[in-house]
């Protein structure tokens, strides 16, 4: 199949599916990676899609912003998200913290406790809590990606598999009825099923943005996800699935100062 033939069909791909993975191109073209690789480049450089980490999108899909972006977005909910979360922890537990800002904003809430165990791939999690002398802090080895402040990859998906969690608390870039629960980065989507393969119980916390939205890859079906925490109700046809699935809803709200 010549390039331009190629790059019609990943065009025909998008448009049904907004999003496609260079692992899954390479089988259907029966091509090297780096060849998909190229074609996505030559693709982005004349503005037909947008390339992400293991992939590409459609121009109609929305990049991840970066960390320090994002923790503009909503801080007042994310926070309220936060708060409620931490209402779920039980002295002396283990957790599950995942990267991502609004797992984050939990730090506070969490040091309110006297003796907690912390292991994650949140690196700005493991230095807020690093004062908290009766805590266990383990932070997660792996690759470094400097601006989201985390770690992922094959090393931190085999030192996860070691720990088991009372609970793990999870940040998502999208939830939607069709896709569940997914996010852009393919390593980091990795370590969050084994997050949920070894916590006891799971909880995703995400702000109103994120419903009614996906990215580029599941990392969790409706049905794998126990509690979801969001700072709006959904509406009715995303409450209906989230329900029917089984997921405690809970919808949080800013507090307002007197």
């Amino acid at each position: 199949m010549l390039q331009a033939e190629r790059h019609k069909k990943i065009l025909e791909l998008l448009a049904s599916q907004q999003v496609v993975k260079t692992s899954e191109l390479s089988d259907y073209f029966n091509l090297s990676r780096q060849t998909i690789h190229n074609d996505i480049d030559v693709m982005e450089s004349k503005g037909l899609l947008q390339k992400v980490h293991g992939g590409a999108v459609s121009n109609k899909v929305a990049i991840e912003p970066e960390a320090h972006q994002r923790k503009q977005h909503f801080p007042k909910e994310k926070d309220a998200i936060a708060r409620q979360a931490a209402q779920f922890v039980k002295e002396g537990e283990t957790l599950f913290i995942d990267m991502g800002t609004t797992t984050a904003a939990m730090v506070p809430y969490l040091s309110a406790f006297n003796q907690l165990t912390i292991i994650t791939n949140n690196v700005q999690v493991a230095i807020d809590l690093r004062e908290k002398a009766a805590f266990t802090v383990i932070l997660l080895g792996g690759n470094l990606r400097a601006k989201e402040m985390s770690t992922s990859g094959p090393d931190t998906v085999l030192a996860l598999k070691k720990y088991y969690a009372d609970r793990c608390f999870l940040g998502a870039s999208g939830v939607s009825a069709d896709q569940g629960f997914t996010d852009y980065h393919l390593d980091e989507n990795q370590v969050r099923r084994q997050m949920i393969a070894n916590a006891e119980h799971n909880y995703v916390l995400c702000d109103h943005s994120k419903l009614n939205q996906h990215t580029l890859e599941q990392f969790a079906p409706l049905s794998a996800i126990e509690t979801l925490i969001v700072d709006a109700c959904p509406d009715a046809n995303l409450k209906k699935v989230l329900l029917d699935q089984g997921l405690n809803l809970i919808e949080t709200s800013p507090e307002v100062s007197p």
